[in-house]
């Protein structure tokens, strides 16, 4: 790629040292990097006086308080310089309080066929910020902000040197004083700007190893810096001089571009930009006029990346990225005037610091002063030696001195220090926590014994309130994340474009727990009229959702109030404990909230479970003893025997003879059947030929025959009864 400086109107410095080292020649009528330098100019004398602002803070918050006059002042007049920090305590507790109420990313299906993809979205946002330490992350972005009214992330993507080919993304947190915005951005976040410049400071040698190619450019840049005796604006701004070090810049900017969308044959679309269709080969030419049925031309917004320093322009190439935006995302805290920067919390209370400072500087300068306020005596109290020793050790403990009339000196009474002075300092402490919005409540101490309960929660209910825009902001910094992370309609994120090949990553549950997914998954089925067909589980490319950051309340003493509410609610109106038992515990501050919730459903499913077999061991022991009283109630209608035989299987008799009698019943009743059995046959065969109008057929002897069969089976009977 070439490298194009601006154009100038006088003799290029460069000329000399090019011909002499056989350095490639520098195009001086590059217009872009005018565009680039320009920008870059406008933006730094835009954010200078934020810049200068936001190091006063940060100074503030590290007890730097003081200004070098002030403190030459003072220290002429022997006053002492003392500096209570009110400012850090406040800081900590804002950021104690973000980690303590950190936000979970949620996603929302817009279809029920992607609820599963939210799912694993959700797992894969984890999976991509816990590698990230997104948490440290967030919390270092939300402690800048809130000191210097801005803070910035960047969401990108990164190969791994010793990986060939693999890569992950990341989320990192990006120091505020590097970034440089569009002064001509009105929107609260800078949605509308034009360009965002990162520059950092970067060793030579470092430079020269990432852009080998202009080693020679980039050494003869720095002799020429260095060769200049008076430092021009650039040099300052480019270069420093004691380190040897360039500042590199790194701009992300957006151009209108032409592009061509043409409707293949196969009923898919190609989107080319016009340096696109310049690059493409003769044989992709070709395929594409014999492809072709149709064709629209438009606009579109095309993301582009410059580095360059100074002059001279390393590299210009289209973003990496398809999501369409900047890879940085504000965390923007106090931004009421469109036309100017954000601010902190820090800026309202560095006057009543000051003012705190000096206030107390002043009340122990005169504390000091009036313990060794001083004497006054006659000129024959004391003699020289004696005079020199008062004046010595007059002030120190233990000290032994020596007069010649004591009547004759008195010491000097001071007035006590004014009362307004004090007043004042009360005053200053008051007046920080007013404008800031923090009061002692919130930071529990200094909290009256004598203030119930009830005015201590609505003295944190005031100051929770004041940090309510603190926390919109950073929703909407996460949310910035979540869509660079997977994109909007049309654009692909930074996952959907480098995650597409098939993989199984360790997601972490709660509590250290882990669990696997594999996305991206090809799985052939056989279709009764496609064939076989492919399809892809968990498609991190595929579905449409919303992204939620879930709310967590807004701090422990709200969700105290709630708490005791509901069981004061549940111990008045009689509410079973167990129906409201999952929200006391999101109510509560106890750890594992889930994994209680959990065990807690386990719990009731074996309870139910329980219930349940129980119930079951019931019915059936009520059947049983149903049995055993139909039993008892139809048994003194059968035979002895019978009888006998049910009462065995109950282990109530002997078996052995409820047997021998089941087998002599059976004996006896054996003739007796067979008799009624042919009785019934001759009756039954009589009563049919009766019906056929042959009664002759049955003779005399037959007849008689079967009727002296039957009285000697009714004979047998008889005596067996007996």
């Amino acid at each position: 790629m070439a490298i194009m400086p601006d154009a100038r109107t006088v003799t290029d410095p460069l000329d000399s040292v090019k011909a002499e080292n056989k350095i490639p020649s520098i195009d001086s009528n590059d217009y872009d990097i005018m565009k680039f330098t320009q920008w870059f100019r406008e933006s730094v004398e835009y954010m200078n006086d934020w810049r200068k602002e936001a190091h006063e803070c940060f100074d503030f918050v590290e007890g730097k308080q003081w200004s070098e006059g002030d403190v030459e002042k003072l220290k002429k007049m022997g006053r002492p310089v003392v500096t209570i920090n009110k400012i850090r305590p406040m800081i900590n507790m804002l950021s104690g309080y973000q980690r303590n109420n950190r936000n979970d990313i949620d996603f929302l299906p817009r279809t029920n066929d992607d609820a599963q993809l939210c799912e694993v979205r959700k797992a894969m946002t984890k999976y991509v910020m816990d590698r990230s330490n997104y948490e440290i992350c967030e919390s270092a972005t939300f402690e800048k902000g809130c000191i210097s009214g801005l803070g910035w992330v960047e969401v990108g993507y990164e190969y791994d040197e010793e990986i060939d080919g693999e890569g992950e993304a990341f989320v990192k947190d990006v120091n505020p004083f590097d970034i440089y915005i569009d002064p001509e951005s009105r929107k609260r976040e800078f949605e509308d700007s034009k360009y965002i410049i990162r520059a950092k400071w970067i060793d030579k040698d470092k430079l020269c190893e990432v852009y080998p190619e202009y080693k020679d450019i980039i050494l003869a840049k720095i002799d020429e810096y260095d060769k200049n005796e008076q430092e021009e604006y650039n040099t300052r701004l480019y270069y420093q001089r004691d380190k040897k070090k360039i500042r590199l810049c790194e701009c992300w900017y957006k151009v209108r571009v032409m592009r061509n969308i043409y409707y293949l044959a196969n009923g898919t679309t190609l989107e080319l930009t016009n340096d696109d269709e310049q690059q493409m080969s003769l044989e992709e030419m070709m395929y594409l006029q014999q492809n072709v049925i149709g064709k629209t031309t438009g606009f579109k917004t095309q993301v582009r990346v410059c580095a360059f320093f100074d002059d001279v322009k390393l590299e210009d190439m289209e973003s990496p990225y398809e999501h369409g935006e900047f890879p940085f995302v504000p965390f923007v805290v106090y931004r009421n005037d469109e036309n100017k920067m954000p601010q902190g919390i820090v800026t309202a209370a560095k006057d009543p610091q000051r003012e705190l400072n000096k206030r107390r500087s002043e009340f122990i300068d005169i504390v000091s002063k009036s313990s060794h306020s001083g004497w006054i005596y006659e000129k024959d109290a004391m003699d020289p030696n004696q005079k020199h020793n008062f004046s010595h050790n007059a002030s120190k403990a233990g000290a032994l001195l020596e007069v010649k009339n004591l009547n004759k000196m008195r010491e000097i009474v001071p007035p006590n220090p004014p009362l307004s002075l004090v007043q004042a300092i009360q005053e200053s402490a008051n007046d920080m926590k007013e404008v800031t919005g923090i009061n002692e409540a919130m930071l529990g101490t200094d909290i009256n014994s004598s203030a119930s309960g009830r005015s201590i929660e609505l003295q944190q209910k005031q100051a929770i309130t004041n940090l309510i825009p603190l926390f919109d902001a950073l929703r909407s910094m996460k949310k910035g994340i979540v869509y660079r992370l997977w994109g909007k309609r049309g654009h692909k994120g930074i996952i959907p474009q480098y995650y597409t090949e098939e993989k199984v990553y360790r997601i972490e549950g709660p509590n250290g727990s882990y669990n696997f997914m594999t996305v991206n998954q090809k799985q052939q089925i056989n279709d009764p009229l496609r064939g076989v067909i492919t399809q892809t589980l968990n498609d991190l490319s595929q579905g449409e959702f919303d992204v939620v950051i879930a709310d967590i309340n807004a701090s422990s003493t709200v969700r105290e109030a709630k708490f005791w509410a509901l069981c004061d609610a549940i111990s008045k109106l009689g509410i079973p404990g167990d129906m409201v038992f999952d929200m006391l515990i999101d109510l509560s501050d106890v750890p594992g909230k889930e994994e209680i919730k959990q065990r807690y459903q386990q719990r009731q499913q074996a309870q139910q479970q329980a219930q349940q077999a129980q119930m079951q061991q019931q019915l059936q022991l009520v059947q049983a003893q149903n049995n055993r009283t139909n039993k008892s109630i139809n048994i003194k209608d059968v035979p002895l025997p019978i009888q006998l035989a049910m009462l065995a299987k109950e282990n109530l008799v002997d078996p052995q003879l409820a047997q021998y009698m089941m087998e002599l019943y059976v004996k006896t009743m054996a003739p007796k059947v067979a008799v009624q059995e042919e009785a019934q046959q001759a009756q039954s065969l009589v009563q049919q030929q009766a019906n056929a109008g042959n009664p002759q057929q049955i003779t005399q002897e037959q007849l008689n025959d079967l009727q002296r069969r039957i009285a000697a089976q009714r004979a047998i009977g008889g005596n067996n009864t007996n």
